[in-house]
Protein backbone atom coordinates (compact mmCIF):
# COMPACT_ATOMS: atom_id res chain seq x y z
CA UNK A 1 0.00 0.00 0.00
CA UNK A 2 1.31 3.40 -1.00
CA UNK A 3 1.71 5.94 1.80
CA UNK A 4 1.06 9.65 1.21
CA UNK A 5 4.37 11.44 0.79
CA UNK A 6 3.61 14.75 2.47
CA UNK A 7 1.35 16.50 4.93
CA UNK A 8 -0.15 18.46 2.03
CA UNK A 9 -1.11 15.20 0.27
CA UNK A 10 -2.86 13.98 3.44
CA UNK A 11 -4.86 17.23 3.61
CA UNK A 12 -5.79 16.93 -0.06
CA UNK A 13 -6.99 13.38 0.52
CA UNK A 14 -9.10 14.54 3.49
CA UNK A 15 -10.60 17.24 1.30
CA UNK A 16 -11.41 14.67 -1.39
CA UNK A 17 -13.07 12.46 1.21
CA UNK A 18 -15.11 15.38 2.58
CA UNK A 19 -16.22 16.44 -0.90
CA UNK A 20 -17.25 12.91 -1.79
CA UNK A 21 -19.24 12.45 1.43
CA UNK A 22 -20.95 15.81 0.89
CA UNK A 23 -22.06 14.73 -2.59
CA UNK A 24 -22.77 11.06 -1.77
CA UNK A 25 -23.52 10.78 1.96
CA UNK A 26 -24.72 7.18 1.58
CA UNK A 27 -21.49 5.94 -0.05
CA UNK A 28 -19.61 2.95 1.31
CA UNK A 29 -16.04 3.01 2.58
CA UNK A 30 -14.92 1.26 -0.61
CA UNK A 31 -16.52 4.00 -2.71
CA UNK A 32 -14.59 6.62 -0.72
CA UNK A 33 -11.30 4.77 -1.29
CA UNK A 34 -11.95 4.51 -5.04
CA UNK A 35 -12.87 8.21 -5.31
CA UNK A 36 -9.65 9.27 -3.58
CA UNK A 37 -7.55 7.07 -5.87
CA UNK A 38 -9.42 8.18 -9.02
CA UNK A 39 -8.74 11.83 -8.22
CA UNK A 40 -5.01 11.52 -7.71
CA UNK A 41 -4.92 10.65 -4.04
CA UNK A 42 -3.05 7.91 -2.24
CA UNK A 43 -4.24 4.34 -1.81
CA UNK A 44 -6.03 3.85 1.50
CA UNK A 45 -7.70 0.81 3.02
CA UNK A 46 -11.05 0.73 4.82
CA UNK A 47 -9.57 0.99 8.30
CA UNK A 48 -7.65 4.18 7.50
CA UNK A 49 -10.71 5.81 5.89
CA UNK A 50 -12.90 4.83 8.85
CA UNK A 51 -10.35 6.16 11.33
CA UNK A 52 -10.05 9.43 9.37
CA UNK A 53 -13.85 9.82 9.36
CA UNK A 54 -13.93 9.34 13.13
CA UNK A 55 -11.15 11.91 13.54
CA UNK A 56 -13.20 14.42 11.51
CA UNK A 57 -16.39 13.72 13.49
CA UNK A 58 -18.12 11.90 10.61
CA UNK A 59 -20.18 8.99 11.89
CA UNK A 60 -22.07 6.24 10.11
CA UNK A 61 -25.81 6.52 10.74
CA UNK A 62 -29.15 5.80 9.12
CA UNK A 63 -29.87 8.17 6.28
CA UNK A 64 -33.30 9.49 5.37
CA UNK A 65 -34.60 9.95 1.88
CA UNK A 66 -35.97 13.31 0.85
CA UNK A 67 -37.99 14.08 -2.25
CA UNK A 68 -35.98 15.73 -5.03
CA UNK A 69 -37.89 18.98 -4.76
CA UNK A 70 -38.16 19.18 -0.97
CA UNK A 71 -35.47 21.75 -0.38
CA UNK A 72 -35.83 23.75 -3.56
CA UNK A 73 -36.35 27.48 -3.22
CA UNK A 74 -39.91 27.31 -4.59
CA UNK A 75 -40.97 24.51 -2.19
CA UNK A 76 -39.62 26.34 0.84
CA UNK A 77 -41.31 29.55 -0.29
CA UNK A 78 -44.67 27.74 -0.72
CA UNK A 79 -44.40 26.19 2.75
CA UNK A 80 -43.66 29.58 4.33
CA UNK A 81 -46.59 31.17 2.49
CA UNK A 82 -48.90 28.38 3.64
CA UNK A 83 -47.97 28.97 7.29
CA UNK A 84 -48.01 32.78 7.15
CA UNK A 85 -50.90 33.75 4.85
CA UNK A 86 -54.58 33.80 5.88
CA UNK A 87 -57.12 31.54 4.13
CA UNK A 88 -57.67 30.81 1.24
CA UNK A 89 -53.89 31.01 0.52
CA UNK A 90 -52.61 29.62 3.81
CA UNK A 91 -53.55 28.48 7.31
CA UNK A 92 -52.64 31.41 9.56
CA UNK A 93 -55.23 31.67 12.31
CA UNK A 94 -56.66 28.21 11.58
CA UNK A 95 -56.56 25.57 14.31
CA UNK A 96 -54.16 22.77 13.23
CA UNK A 97 -56.53 20.04 14.44
CA UNK A 98 -59.15 21.24 11.94
CA UNK A 99 -56.70 20.59 9.08
CA UNK A 100 -56.38 16.89 9.89
CA UNK A 101 -59.11 14.59 8.57
CA UNK A 102 -58.61 10.98 9.59
CA UNK A 103 -62.11 9.60 8.97
CA UNK A 104 -61.19 7.71 5.79
CA UNK A 105 -57.42 7.58 5.96
CA UNK A 106 -55.48 4.38 5.26
CA UNK A 107 -51.76 3.71 5.48
CA UNK A 108 -49.71 0.77 4.34
CA UNK A 109 -46.02 0.04 4.29
CA UNK A 110 -44.74 -0.57 0.77
CA UNK A 111 -41.00 -0.91 1.44
CA UNK A 112 -38.40 0.09 3.99
CA UNK A 113 -35.14 1.75 3.04
CA UNK A 114 -32.18 0.46 5.05
CA UNK A 115 -29.50 2.77 3.68
CA UNK A 116 -26.75 4.06 5.88
CA UNK A 117 -24.71 7.17 5.33
CA UNK A 118 -21.91 9.18 6.87
CA UNK A 119 -22.33 12.66 8.25
CA UNK A 120 -21.11 14.95 10.99
CA UNK A 121 -22.21 13.93 14.45
CA UNK A 122 -24.42 17.01 14.75
CA UNK A 123 -26.26 16.64 11.43
CA UNK A 124 -28.86 14.33 9.92
CA UNK A 125 -27.83 12.42 6.79
CA UNK A 126 -30.25 13.04 3.91
CA UNK A 127 -30.05 12.11 0.27
CA UNK A 128 -32.45 12.84 -2.56
CA UNK A 129 -34.81 10.10 -3.72
CA UNK A 130 -37.65 9.75 -6.18
CA UNK A 131 -41.07 9.95 -4.51
CA UNK A 132 -43.73 9.80 -7.23
CA UNK A 133 -47.28 10.88 -6.53
CA UNK A 134 -49.95 8.22 -6.97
Amino acid sequence: MEQPNSHLQVLINQLLMSIFLYIYPDASTDDICVFIIANGGAVYNRQIVTRRCIDLGLTRKRSSREAYDTFSESSIRKAMWFRSEPPPLGNRGVNMSSLIDIDETGFYLKFVSKKYGRGHTTLRVRHPAHHPRK
